[in-house]
């Protein structure tokens, strides 16, 4: 099964659940960062691992995620360990009023205002397409 991590910001909570909801319905093994972690776990080390063990990193984009010191680490990670990576710009926000971090400049960015949550997991699963 493919297996899928998603960074967000709290602030794009909602998206990132629509989202997941939609991986899942795809058969894709989804873990949000903090989201879905249980309490009193070593949050942290959750991350790492769901990071290492995910066959594509989606990362959505907004000014809050962006300026999100954990997002960064999370996604300098992904990026090291040469994971697909796909980033989303969440509704609301344009890709011209968001900063992209170095590691994304060269990489195509969906913009979630053009495409339905259905579109971007079709995307991911064609990207992932030969991983299992």
């Amino acid at each position: 099964m493919v297996k899928i991590f998603i960074s967000h910001s709290s602030n794009d909570n909602d998206y990132a659940l629509k989202l997941a909801e939609e991986f899942r319905k795809s058969n894709f093994d989804v873990l949000l960062d903090k989201t879905e972690i249980e309490p009193g776990t070593d949050w942290q080390s959750e991350i790492t691992q769901a990071v290492k063990s995910a066959d594509t990193f989606v990362t959505l984009l907004s000014a809050n995620s962006v300026a999100r010191r954990d997002s960064l680490i999370e996604l300098g990670m992904a990026w090291g360990l040469n994971k697909n990576i796909v980033p989303v710009v969440v509704p609301g926000q344009r890709l011209a009023e968001i900063e992209l971090p170095l590691a994304l400049q060269e990489v195509h960015v969906l913009d979630a205002r053009q495409q339905t949550t259905a579109d971007i997991a079709a995307f991911v699963g064609q990207v992932s397409k030969g991983i299992e």
